[in-house]
């Protein structure tokens, strides 16, 4: 039973918060269907205009591309959720049957190929229904251009079988490592005067300061400052934000020439006064979504 498609809906009807089914799924299954989940949520906020918002904070970015046909699934129903319908049942197997990937192209005694756009690499695992409605799965031993060898060739494998993929080995991998970062925009702000640094990070409705007054006056500055100052306030490096707006005010409009070293000092100031736990903050209104 997949929603993705109907999350609108759900909605409007007055959902605010969706549940993944998980039990018996393995990490790679929740990382691949969460992040599924998660985007197309992040589009009905965007497009709703401010009637809808998440209810945690931060942006979360993603190194890969969800695709829920490409981890554990048995085929896909909406179920009676439009009305009853035929068809909302796999009677053929409990197990996963894996995304599409081609009909058989050429088949020998120990290779065959396929006719698809997709590639294949070797220890991905295909399969396929044979003639008495069983399906048949097998490992793919050895990838030789467009010719796939297989770990013991399967005796009902013909020409035109269509070929499902239900272990896509490159993909697992790739999930095993880092595939998500939750960041919180902040907006840099930074005050100068001859006698003072004023450096301010707002994240939502939170505001953190520290400042920085020089020994003897800033003396102006020969050339524009304000990259070479922008660029070392935005190395917030492993921390949990993600400058999104970084700005310098001159008292007067008149630049200083000031050392990097003091503007690294003074964001590793303020850096370590900011809390580690957040209060988030709340939307009582607005329907907020709990994924």
């Amino acid at each position: 039973m997949c929603r993705i498609d109907s999350l609108a809906e759900l909605a409007d009807a007055g959902v605010c918060s969706f549940k993944i089914e998980g039990r018996l799924k393995d990490v790679d299954y929740v990382k691949n269907v969460t992040a599924a989940y998660s985007n197309r949520l992040n589009s009905i906020c965007q497009k709703s205009k401010g009637k809808y918002t998440r209810s945690s904070k931060g942006k979360v970015h993603y190194y890969f591309t969800p695709d829920l046909k490409r981890t554990f699934n048995r085929g896909y129903t909406e179920y009676f959720l439009y009305g009853r319908k035929h068809g909302i049942g796999n009677f053929i197997t409990p197990k996963s049957i894996g995304k599409p990937v081609g009909k058989v192209k050429d088949r020998a005694n120990f290779w065959f190929s396929v006719s698809t756009s997709e590639t294949f690499t070797n220890g991905d695992g295909l399969c396929f229904i044979n003639e008495k409605k069983q399906m048949q799965g097998f490992r793919i031993n050895k990838v030789d251009g467009n010719r796939l060898i297989p770990q013991v060739m399967p005796p009902d494998l013909k020409k035109g079988t269509l070929l499902f993929r239900n272990h896509d080995e490159a993909f697992t991998k790739f999930l095993k490592g880092k595939t998500a970062e939750r960041k919180l925009p902040v907006k840099i702000t930074l005050q100068v005067s001859p006698t003072k640094l004023t450096l301010t990070m707002t994240e939502g409705s939170n505001n953190y300061t520290a400042d920085f007054s020089p020994e003897e006056k800033f003396s102006p500055a020969k050339k524009p400052q304000d990259d070479n100052i922008k660029s070392n306030l935005e190395k917030l490096g492993n921390t949990p934000f993600l400058p999104t707006e970084t700005q310098i005010h001159w008292v007067n409009n008149i630049q200083y020439f000031i050392p990097i070293s003091v503007i690294t000092a003074l964001r590793q100031k303020l850096l370590h006064t900011i809390p580690l736990v957040f209060t988030p903050t709340l939307h009582p209104i607005t329907p907020a979504f709990g994924v």
